[in-house]
């Protein structure tokens, strides 16, 4: 009776550990192989994504960045227009799932020339159900325009601007109260004193 306990417990642990188990009821991609179709030069990625936080997803076993976007980080937190903390870090995340949820998560994205991020996932652009994800984030206020200096696309680059500001002046998502861009976050530097 205490070994079939000890190896239903260890299941468990098993289960949690390699990420089966998911809090937020988002089931794992069945698929366990990056599938990259190669056009050219180009590298896509076409699968069921599964969120990782606002600005990044996982398709198969492919870590990707979702390119000129950035999204509050997981354990940042915001203030509403009533100056009430929220954490918009999951917020964003939560936005990020709805909107791939309405395609049953599939995505398809293109990477940008085999480009990677800091941390070695890959830079692409990323549809669902034929919309741009970074242009839909953004409009709806969860993310930002992830600001560099020679944007590989820079009709896409000005778009996302655009697209920043129109949700600033509409005050939707984190632009309803006080915020820190993520970059700057990131550095420590917080734009809400005496409050977070």
């Amino acid at each position: 009776m205490k070994a079939r306990l000890v190896f239903a417990g260890l299941g468990c642990l098993l289960l949690v550990a390699s990420g089966c188990f998911r809090p937020d009821n988002q089931t794992v991609p069945e698929e366990e192989h990056p599938l990259k179709l190669v056009a050219g030069n180009q590298q896509l990625i076409i699968g069921k994504a599964f969120v990782v936080d606002g600005d990044s997803l996982r398709v198969r076993r492919t870590e990707i960045r979702l390119w000129g976007l950035d999204a509050p980080e997981w354990h940042q937190n915001c203030l509403t227009k009533t100056d009430e903390i929220y954490r918009c870090g999951v917020e964003a995340k939560e936005a990020m799932i709805d909107i791939l949820r309405k395609d049953d998560f599939a995505v398809s994205c293109q990477a940008v020339q085999g480009a990677k991020d800091y941390y070695g996932r890959v830079l692409a652009y990323c549809e669902s159900a034929g919309k741009d994800i970074v242009a839909l984030m953004i409009e709806a206020g969860w993310a930002v325009r992830y600001e560099q200096r020679d944007p590989p696309r820079t009709d896409l680059y000005d778009h996302y601007g655009k697209l920043r500001d129109a949700a600033r002046a509409g005050r939707f998502g984190v632009w309803q109260g006080c915020f820190t861009e993520p970059r700057k976050w990131r550095r420590d530097t917080r734009e809400c004193p005496g409050k977070i």
